[in-house]
């Protein structure tokens, strides 16, 4: 392997020796750290050692990002640990290996590669972005205990109530699950008994009153837009929230609201056609109170840009009810509107 005084000039001309996969240039001064070059002109600084009897190379970085003498300063702190009996080489695989097995990652993996398959991709991944990743996403899935998720749920009921730390308590345990299936060794730490709410608890048989959906309605016409807007619309169309907060001026036809296959809860099997959904002239007069700005193609926008989330339209909703119920408005939700609208119907 050939030596040379490694300096920036020499760096930025060096290439691969003919035949050779990978051309290692060794600095004169400082021994062990080298340049290597490939046939392709992709040059990397190296540190070469010997740790508890194995010769072990780290590689430092980019030569075309990083200074030689950074390069340089950063070898030397490597043989410094190499002389503390350390292992620089096995520690930062190590550390990658590591970073692959956070909750988060497994969390972001799942997303990844289930995604399509869900209707609430975005949803779920708010929800652990807003609930899970603060508190768990840097530990180590395989060290992650019951007594942990536990302590998350209370954390989640006490601020957002029993519903949502249900919520949280089957996302989590759908990806552990599916990550157990992956791993040889992974148990997942979730197990029945965990929820909390009864089962009968689960069922949406919560139909509000007169006065409720009056309340509702009168403190949503005070409520700034276009969240004031969203909830009235809501209580008019009876029409899910994720519909509500992606409708687009486009869909809006006459009289008429019509919905995309895509955005319908029933949407992704085949087969399913755009969903008609008549407009009253109530409900037109609250799409009329929407200013339309130019450039901007939905009707609930925030910055005249993408639609409102579904995450930004339910805290619109939990705060209509805060204003009107207090905090016993945590035990239901906007849902029960839709009851109201079928046993009408």
């Amino acid at each position: 392997m050939p030596s040379k005084k490694l300096t920036a000039a020499f760096v930025r001309s060096a290439k691969a020796e003919p035949g050779d996969e990978r051309t290692f240039y060794w600095d004169e001064d400082t021994a062990g750290f080298g340049l290597m070059v490939t046939p392709l002109g992709h040059r990397s600084y190296v540190a070469q050692y010997r740790a508890r009897g194995q010769s072990r190379r780290y590689t430092i970085g980019n030569a075309a990002k990083i200074e030689i003498d950074v390069a340089r300063k950063r070898a030397k702190k490597i043989f410094g640990q190499v002389a503390d009996d350390r292992d620089p080489a096995l520690e930062k695989r190590r550390a990658a290996e590591a970073a692959q097995h956070t909750l988060k990652a497994v969390c972001e993996r799942y997303l990844a590669r289930e995604g399509e398959k869900l209707r609430t991709t975005e949803q779920r991944r708010a929800m652990l972005e807003r609930l899970v990743y603060a508190r768990l996403g840097d530990r180590q899935i395989d060290e992650i205990r019951r007594s942990d998720i536990h302590t998350l749920l209370d954390d989640v009921e006490d601020t957002r109530g029993a519903a949502m730390a249900d919520q949280v308590l089957a996302l989590l345990r759908r990806i552990m699950n599916w990550h157990a299936v992956r791993e040889d060794d992974f148990e997942s730490p979730i197990v029945r008994g965990m929820a909390r709410r009864k089962p009968e608890e689960h069922e949406r048989d919560r139909i509000l009153s007169d006065d409720e959906l009056r309340s509702v309605w009168l403190t949503a016409e005070k409520y700034p837009g276009p969240w004031g807007q969203f909830v009235r619309f809501l209580l008019l169309t009876a029409a899910r929230r994720t519909e509500v907060a992606g409708m687009t001026w486009d869909e809006i036809r006459g009289n008429s609201w019509v919905i995309p296959a895509a955005r319908y809860k029933t949407g992704y099997k085949k087969g399913a056609t755009d969903v008609i959904l008549p407009l009253s002239s109530a409900a037109k007069k609250v799409l009329a109170e929407i200013p339309q700005i130019q450039g901007c193609e939905f009707a609930f926008s925030t910055d005249a840009i993408s639609s409102s989330s579904w995450l930004m339209m339910t805290c619109a909703c939990r705060s209509v009810r805060l204003l009107i119920w207090g905090n016993a408005a945590l035990s239901w939700s906007l849902t029960p509107i839709r009851s109201v609208a079928i046993v009408f119907t």
